[in-house]
């Protein structure tokens, strides 16, 4: 990606617009991407950013009402399932010890 902006003659509209100029992707950046997209998608990613953010602005007591928190409604490992290799195997997509 650096390699392509490198050769451009005009950035994209949108660094004119900001003001801004162009840095270079740095391996910490895609480790920060990663750990945001992680966090994202995780089960409750959202909602812990909605609850921040509600506790930013209301109290407690009624972001508890608004929102409130159950750990039975977040960890339901009771009810996941595994795939096993007979599993797999009906779909076509178990892999042999070469292509693992």
């Amino acid at each position: 990606m650096n390699k392509g902006v490198k050769s451009l003659k005009v950035l994209p509209a949108e660094f004119y617009l900001l003001w801004t100029d162009f840095e270079p992707w740095t391996l910490e950046d895609s480790a920060a991407v990663m750990y945001i997209l992680d966090y994202f998608l995780s089960i409750d990613g959202w909602n812990t950013m909605l609850r921040e953010r509600l506790l930013e602005i209301y109290d407690k007591t009624l972001v508890d009402k608004m929102l409130p928190f159950r750990p039975e409604d977040y960890y339901q490992f009771e009810r996941m399932t595994t795939l096993v290799d007979d599993d797999l195997a009906k779909i076509d997509m178990l892999l042999s010890p070469e292509e693992a």
